[in-house]
This record gives structure tokens, C-alpha cells and sequence, in this order.
């Protein structure tokens, strides 16, 4: 059974998420019981032209589809008009079963999630991971603020989120925000490639993306089974370059802490400019916990 949970940070802010099993989801409302829809996602037919993009939210899933579109498809026009990505998350099955294949799809979901055809079709499935540092300042800017999100048909209301920086990153943390915790979601992937060494899947880093886009845009290419010398590649990494795609918001002020400390939404500033000291090292420490089994235990460091 699914069902609609309050998340409070420690200053009383709240957000509402789906539940499903044991793991936060989606903010928004769909026409049918959310536990319905992820029982048809569990059932939805694919085949093995088919392409999944998973990641947890804020990773890069618009860029990457991006990149991986103009690859299947040998398409090099500018992908920057299309502003939304089928997701399972929060699209009907009915207009995904009408999709013609190649279909590129994406995902934040856990591995055990997806559709049951992934073990027997076998598609291609991407995990793309981003420094989680990045990923909450990223999660944060979005979410703050945010009275609408996608569902079936257009947009849905959600309820507010104005909590502060300092109060969301504690959340971030603890795993108590949309799609719970970003190192039980990479453990999670990290374990299912373990479990399941005859599915392929290919790993990918945004920050190597972004260092090198030609180099990785090849092994992706050969990956998904497509000719791609390094003209095409290098075509391919200016026409997808995630600086030129981030999607403008209204600007408005953000608070950061309770002493009143604030910056602005869009800001062009890493996560440098966000951590304080102190909140650096605690989610370092955090890190070297959570993730001390993982062989990502020093990427981040």
C-alpha cells in the first residue's frame, strides 16, 4: 500500500511525499493510487531497444537524455525547446505503451522498482551519479518554493516547501526528503549490479560528463550499440552542453539559516559557495558511514 507522509525538517518546515513500500517517492498527486501506478510500472512491457536513464533526482537526468536522444537517434538539432523527459515516476502507461521504440526513459527509482521485463528484455539502463553535495544544493533550489510538479495530465499543486538551507541539508542527510536518502539510492544500484552481473549497466559520473563529454559520449555510444567517431562526439557534446541547459526560474531570495543568511535561487556558485565549514565536514563524516562498504567510499573525498 501507498500512502501520503508529512516530512518535517527541524525547523518545522514540511513537505508531502508519497510512500510506497518502504521509500520516499514523488511529491505529486496522480488520477490513480500511487501504489497502482507503481504495480503497472512493475508490469510495463519494454524491449531490449529500449534505453532506461535512472539516477537520483538532480543528477543530470535532463542532460543525460539529452546526450543519449541525439546518440540512438542520430539527431544533432538542439534539444533545448524539449523541456520534459518521459519518466516513470509520474507518466500515464498508456502514453508510454504508445511510444514508438527507441524509447528513452528515465527514472529515480531503486532498482528493484522497475519493471520486471528489465531482467528478461534486458534493455539498456544508465545509472548516472553527481557528487551528493551538488546534488542537495541542486534538490534544495529546486524544491524550495516549488508549488507545482508534473503528474499524468499538465501540472499538479504540491504543498510549499520554505525551509532553509541549514534546516533541508539536516533533512538531505537523514534521508527525509523526496526519494529518501541518496546513499541508500546508490547502495542500492551498487548492490543490484553485484546481484545481477549478467544485466549490463553502465555507470556514469556527471562530473566526468562534464570534464570530459567527447570521451564518455564515445563509451556511451558503443555501450548502446552506435557508431560514434569523435567529430559526432564532439557535435554532440556542444549541442547537449549542460551549461548552456539549465532551466531559468523566476528569482527570488533563499533563506539559508535562521540568523537570516540568504543568497538567490540560480545561483552559478558550486557547493562551495553553500557548506559552511562545519557543514562540510559533518557530511563528510556522514559519508565515510553511510558509504563505508561502498567502492564509492572516496570518489567524493
Amino acid at each position: 500500500m501507498s500512502r501520503l507522509v508529512e516530512l518535517k525538517d527541524r525547523g518545522g518546515a514540511t513537505m508531502s511525499v508519497n510512500q510506497y513500500e518502504d521509500c520516499y517517492f514523488y511529491r505529486g498527486s496522480l488520477p490513480i493510487p500511487f501504489d497502482e501506478h507503481m504495480r503497472r510500472v512493475k508490469e510495463m512491457k519494454l524491449t531490449p531497444e529500449d534505453v532506461l536513464l535512472c539516477s537520483y533526482p538532480k543528477s543530470g537526468t535532463h542532460s543525460l537524455w539529452e546526450v543519449v536522444s541525439s546518440i540512438v537517434h542520430g539527431d544533432l538539432k538542439s534539444k533545448e525547446s524539449v523541456s520534459d523527459v518521459d519518466m516513470l515516476d509520474f507518466t500515464s502507461m498508456k502514453l508510454l505503451d504508445r511510444t514508438p521504440t527507441p524509447r528513452i526513459l528515465g527514472c529515480h527509482f531503486r532498482f528493484r522498482f522497475l519493471p520486471n521485463e528489465v531482467l528478461t528484455k534486458k534493455p539498456k539502463v544508465i545509472y548516472l551519479q553527481r557528487n551528493p553535495k551538488s546534488v542537495a544544493v541542486s534538490y534544495y533550489t529546486m524544491t524550495y518554493g516549488m508549488t507545482t510538479v508534473r503528474s499524468y495530465e499538465g501540472h499538479v499543486p504540491v504543498k510549499q516547501y520554505d525551509g532553509t538551507w541549514d534546516d533541508y541539508l539536516e533533512s538531505f542527510l537523514e534521508g527525509e526528503v523526496e526519494y529518501g536518502s541518496w546513499f541508500d539510492h546508490v547502495l542500492d544500484w551498487e548492490q543490484a549490479r553485484v546481484e545481477n552481473p549478467n544485466l549490463p549497466l553502465f555507470v556514469l559520473q556527471y562530473e566526468d560528463m562534464k570534464k570530459d563529454p567527447v570521451s564518455w559520449i564515445q563509451k556511451m555510444s558503443e555501450y548502446l550499440g552506435k557508431e560514434c567517431d569523435v567529430d559526432t562526439a564532439a557535435s554532440i557534446a556542444q549541442i547537449c552542453n549542460f551549461s548552456t541547459h539549465k532551466r531559468k526560474r523566476p528569482q527570488s531570495t533563499i533563506v539559508l539559516a535562521a540568523d537570516g543568511r540568504t543568497t538567490r535561487k540560480g545561483r552559478a556558485g558550486e557547493w562551495r559557495h553553500w557548506l559552511t565549514v562545519a557543514q562540510n565536514d559533518h557530511f563528510d563524516k556522514i559519508y565515510k558511514i553511510k558509504m563505508a562498504k561502498s567502492s564509492f567510499l572516496n570518489h567524493y573525498n
